[in-house]
């Protein structure tokens, strides 16, 4: 068995499970957590092991739908802080190392919780320690936001889902770790500064089609990989400099931006939150921490709203410009 700690600020999640898990634990938090070997008193312990006996804990069971219906039993001692992951079942090692990674995640966004940290459905870059935070609904434009400001030469902090918390004055947006998903429209497609994603997309036996939205047309990569095919960054956490509110436009010649109003902001926000928790893992609820009220989480939405916003209506004909813009705020 190896043993290791998975950090970030004051949050130790220790793992101890076989060295082949621990390889693919360890790609999956690339980039978002320090790797250390163990060191003072964990946050939480969490064992993986094929076959345990555990008595005396509350015990869970997990099917996970999105991987062919993939199963564990998770048990929790909150006396001990401790957590086990065992009774792993898999039609294939593909599955199977996707439900362990994806449920260890879950894990370290519970106490991320636990912490104080809000989700938000959001995409995050950052350039000279300022971030901006692209929050919407689904099919609003986030991803390409921050692949165009990727493209020129921001880092990458998150996509889809961001921890967000105010520390020592600032709001500070945390990328969680899990993939990206782009999809390939064809709008997408045409665009030479994404010709990188199509020849990726081609190499991984990806179907590129003439259609909008279509489901499975989508190329999904980590931060790692997205910073890397960029030539850019990754970044841990970055302070908010503002929230941005994109609305894809086909009909736009030029990029209108204007502030948005705080009450339309808390809207906004109060309707993307998300929690960092994924569904398939909902039974992390019953994980606690000594002295943690979770009711006080909740204030910390006004920490988020007190943040500059605007609203950003853009299509890919208004790449440059919206490029500039997104420039003039973070230097402002």
């Amino acid at each position: 068995m190896e043993e290791f700690d998975l950090v970030y600020k004051n949050i130790i999640l220790r793992i101890c499970c076989a060295s082949e898990i621990a390889k693919i634990v360890k790609e999956h938090f690339l980039g978002h957590v320090i790797v250390k070997e163990p060191s003072g008193d964990a946050t939480v312990t969490l064992i993986v092991s094929e076959k345990l006996i555990i008595k005396n804990c509350e015990k869970y069971s997990k099917v996970d739908k999105w991987f062919n219906y993939a199963s564990l039993d998770f048990y929790i001692d909150n006396l001990n802080r401790q957590c086990y992951i065992t009774n792993i079942n898999a039609q294939n090692d593909k599955e199977k190392d996707l439900l362990i990674s994806s449920s260890i995640a879950n894990v370290f966004n519970r106490i991320l919780e636990l912490e104080g940290y809000i989700g938000v459905h959001a995409s995050c870059v950052e350039k000279d320690d300022c971030g901006l935070l692209f929050v919407a609904e689904r099919n609003s434009g986030k991803t390409v936001c921050m692949l165009n400001l990727m493209d020129k030469g921001f880092n990458i902090v998150a996509n889809d889902i961001v921890a967000l918390k105010k520390d020592n004055g600032n709001l500070m947006a945390y990328g969680i770790a899990q993939s990206s998903s782009i999809r390939l429209s064809p709008s997408f497609c045409k665009q030479s500064s994404n010709e990188k994603y199509v020849k990726l997309a081609k190499e991984r036996n990806i179907q590129i089609q003439d259609k909008d939205m279509l489901d499975g047309n989508n190329l999904h990569l980590s931060d790692y990989e997205l910073a890397k095919l960029n030539n850019v960054s990754q970044t841990i956490d970055v302070p908010i400099k503002a929230i941005v509110r994109p609305y894809y436009d086909p009909t736009v010649e030029k990029i209108v931006l204007y502030p948005m109003p705080i009450e339309h902001t808390r809207e906004l926000i109060y309707s993307q939150y998300k929690s960092l928790v994924h569904e398939t893992s909902d039974f992390l609820i019953n994980l606690k921490l000594d002295g943690v009220d979770e009711a006080e989480r909740y204030k910390h939405f006004e920490d988020i709203i007190s943040v500059p916003a605007y609203y950003c209506r853009q299509n890919e004909n208004t790449t440059e410009e919206f490029v500039r813009k997104m420039n003039n705020i973070r230097n402002n």
